[in-house]
């Protein structure tokens, strides 16, 4: 992150109609950008629960921020429709949240405000879509993005920095999405269902398998509800496995056989499981076009 972009552009969807610009952001520095930072991201959580470091100057004032957002959600509630799925409720938050977003930052970019162009997007994009009503992994890599791109632009990046984020910042992230999720009931973008890890997220369980990579507690915790609330607010996956159990109305195994199955398996243990969960994340997001169409391409990152 070295090479700080001094000039900021509009960002472009530059993959979603060129499938061969897909195949040149795989071998592009922001690629390897991103899976260096989600790697760091991963050492920094080992052993760690969340909360437990303290918040630095810089990623307190993005918690004020992420605490506006979601007294803004709390603002809006659901209304009644008929539809399953995208309350109309949730276009009433995106709006709202678009009005006072620039405001939201301007503590964060004093003497930086020219990257707000291109920041916005990040921003505006990791609470879901707002032509879709949906949320996936795609909205998920933007709040990744959204940090990244104070990295990039010098105003943050120390290695406390960074392990507050991933232990502070994300799982308090992880609360308002969940919420936004199951109270706006926004449509899952690009799930398999019980066949996927997760309905709308997966960066939680790599995240969460990395914290809990180095101990020697039971993978078989998942199918313990009581193991399962005693770790929730301690660990990033056991915060996803609990909100699947609250959400649906049938067992782990019936909800989502295939976590269920990787933990059944003989010999298991949570290095294994975070080795395949880091290995599956690239090949679900980096790996498919249908999530990295929609990634936004700018100065701060680059499709070069």
């Amino acid at each position: 992150m070295n090479d700080i972009p001094t000039t900021f552009v509009q960002p472009q969807k530059l993959i979603c109609d060129d499938k061969h610009k897909f195949s040149k952001f795989k071998f592009s520095k922001t690629f390897l950008m991103l899976n260096n930072f989600i790697d760091t991201l991963c050492v920094l959580a080992q052993g760690q629960d969340c909360y437990s470091v303290e918040q630095t100057e810089f990623t307190s004032k993005l918690d004020i921020i992420l605490t506006k957002v979601l007294n803004i959600f709390e603002s809006i509630p659901p209304v009644q429709r008929q539809s399953r799925y995208g309350n109309p409720s949730f276009l009433k938050f995106i709006e709202h949240l678009q009005t006072v977003s620039e405001e939201l930052h301007k503590d964060v970019l004093l003497n930086h405000e020219e990257a707000w162009i291109e920041i916005k997007y990040y921003f505006m994009d990791m609470f879901g879509s707002y032509g879709r009503l949906d949320y996936g992994t795609g909205h998920e890599l933007n709040f990744l993005c959204w940090f990244i791109s104070f990295c990039r632009i010098g105003i943050a990046g120390s290695k406390e920095d960074l392990q507050s984020f991933v232990l502070n910042l994300f799982p308090k992230y992880m609360q308002i999405a969940l919420k936004i999720q199951n109270i706006y009931t926004l449509e899952p973008a690009g799930s398999r269902g019980a066949w996927s890890v997760d309905d709308y997220n997966l960066l939680p369980f790599v995240i969460g398998s990395s914290q809990f990579s180095m101990s020697d507690i039971s993978v078989k915790i998942i199918f313990d509800d009581s193991q399962i609330m005693k770790y929730r607010e301690k660990n990033l996956y056991a915060f996803m496995v609990s909100n699947i159990i609250e959400v649906k109305s049938y067992s782990l195994e019936i909800n989502s056989p295939f976590i269920s199955e990787i933990h059944y398996k003989d010999g298991m243990n949570w290095a294994k499981i975070f080795k395949g969960m880091r290995r599956h994340y690239n090949e679900e997001v980096f790996g498919k076009w249908p999530v990295m169409q929609h990634f936004w391409f700018g100065n701060i990152f680059g499709i070069e």
